[in-house]
């Protein structure tokens, strides 16, 4: 494979790809990382992305919305490892949406936010109780199934915690589009729920969200879904577009 580069441990690149199947493979439904039979080549790239990628040092507070993301970014593997630590996709917070949008690299956003624009979507930020629970239920919709109903009653007791952006798309009739849910402390931020049942309204409350870490001056935002290895070729396109980085996290003690 040769010496792993900086874009080659970044979306896209051999080496990223080549650790993303190696930890795959490794997955807990497929046998504990570290007692499967992965291949040499993917070990070798995974050895090479952990120790090569740049690090981000993650600061939080004692608040509830700090302890939230200490949690997550705590949590280990079967085998031991980082679960949340280790090629994490982190995207730095720009300081204005007009630097963020500008620029070929946006033009994929700038493509889908225009699409949303002409379907009529608009998005609303979720202030009150009421709001969040009535789109959790719209969500869920009429008949859901029972990990529907789970999620549901998960998140139903999570309405009132503080710390966290509740922001979703609707149409002209009011249907629920999108619907985007980040926990935010201090300069980190962490995307607990992202889900689109369209594509472009996806891209629109994701952007919002975006939107509203700039306006609050956080820096860096999280997926709380996994690593940039465990979501998949079509995850790590759609985290390639938006501006997406690869980096190792360590948290730095209170």
């Amino acid at each position: 494979m040769g010496v792993a580069r900086g874009a080659d441990l970044q979306y896209g690149g051999r080496t990223l790809e080549a650790a993303a199947a190696f930890w795959t493979s490794c997955s807990p439904h497929r046998g504990a990382l570290g007692h499967g039979r992965p291949d040499l080549r993917g070990a070798l790239a995974f050895a090479r992305l952990v120790a090569r990628l740049p690090r981000f040092e993650v600061r939080l507070s004692e608040t509830g919305a700090g302890r939230r993301i200490g949690a997550h970014l705590a949590a280990r593997t079967v085998g031991g490892l980082p679960k949340h630590r280790l090629a994490q996709a982190v995207l730095v917070v720009p300081p204005s949406m007009e630097s963020y949008l500008s620029g070929r690299s946006r033009r994929a956003t700038r493509t889908n936010l225009a699409r949303a624009v002409r379907a009529g979507f608009a998005v609303k930020e979720l202030v009150s109780l009421e709001e969040r629970l009535d789109a959790l239920r719209r969500n869920a919709g009429d008949a859901p199934t029972r990990a529907d109903r789970e999620w549901l009653d998960l998140w139903s007791q999570r309405t009132g915690e503080e710390g966290r952006v509740w922001l979703a798309a609707f149409d002209q009739e009011g249907s629920l589009k999108a619907l985007a849910v980040a926990t935010v402390d201090m300069e980190w931020a962490m995307l607990e729920v992202g889900i689109a049942r369209e594509h472009c309204a996806r891209w629109l409350v994701e952007t919002a969200m975006l939107e509203r870490l700039v306006q609050s001056r956080a820096l860096y935002l999280l997926p709380a879904t996994g690593n940039a290895l465990s979501g998949g070729p079509s995850v790590r396109h759609f985290q390639r577009l938006m501006g997406y980085t690869v980096a190792n996290l360590r948290v730095a003690r209170s």
